[in-house]
């Protein structure tokens, strides 16, 4: 278990982000985790709750522990910015670059820039922090973006 848990210590200090264009920006590109390093976390995950199961676990609690928080911290970061991107593309172009349609939604399209402005934000602090690992572990990342999953389903009512 303890080889397992270094192992990964190893790993996660050299896993980065991928990155994709955008159509509307030059300077910001979307931050997207490959499948094939996504299917090893969610194995670490499964690898990490069966630890915490093992009745040899007493010495070594504290570190599996700390391993579970991270890594259940890293899928959700990881899923959930995914999300964010996914709606932000989409009403991007509606809220930003289609004026007359902007006009027409008048407050929601105002308050969409709030939120486009943070998700703008976290995308370059994605791709000036690649290192997964340490971009999970941003105080208030997740806060964030819950917040702007919840605003863009919000918007699309």
């Amino acid at each position: 278990m303890d080889t397992a848990l270094d192992k990964y210590e190893e790993y996660y200090k050299t896993i980065e982000f991928d990155y994709a264009e955008t159509k509307s920006y030059k300077d910001i590109k979307l931050v997207t985790f490959n499948d094939e390093a996504f299917n090893a976390l969610e194995e670490q995950v499964l690898q990490v709750y069966n630890f915490n199961n093992n009745r040899f676990k007493d010495f070594l609690e504290e570190k599996i522990n700390s391993w579970l928080n991270l890594l259940n911290l890293m899928t959700s970061v990881i899923e959930t910015l995914k999300y964010a991107q996914m709606k932000w593309s989409f009403l991007e172009k509606m809220f930003v670059q289609a004026p007359e349609v902007k006009k027409e939604l008048g407050v929601k399209a105002e308050e969409f820039v709030k939120y486009d402005e943070l998700m703008k934000e976290i995308l370059r602090t994605g791709m000036s922090t690649p290192n997964v690992r340490k971009f999970c572990e941003m105080p208030q990342l997740i806060e964030k973006l819950k917040t702007l999953k919840d605003a863009f389903d919000d918007a699309e009512d």
